[in-house]
């Protein structure tokens, strides 16, 4: 399996921006870059959520959670 973490998703997703501006992704300051990484960043979340995706961070919750309640159930079953 593949998987990405939120920021690695942002940060690429910038680097295709500055690719595509080309000489003018220098005339940018920094912080007009962090901004819009900042803005962009939940848009991006809901995209990738609605196409049946999840982010990492998510991914890893659910199966922590998946992973105890299994445990409970094991332990529920012995007795």
């Amino acid at each position: 399996m593949i998987t990405m973490s939120d920021k690695d998703i942002t940060d690429a997703i910038i680097r295709i921006f500055k690719k595509e501006l080309g000489a003018f992704s220098d005339v940018f300051p920094d912080d007009l870059l962090k901004d819009i990484k900042k803005r962009i960043s939940p848009a991006i979340n809901d995209l990738i959520e609605s196409q049946g995706f999840v982010k990492k961070s998510k991914y890893e919750s659910i199966y922590k959670l998946a992973e105890d309640l299994e445990k409970r159930i094991e332990k529920l079953e012995k007795n």
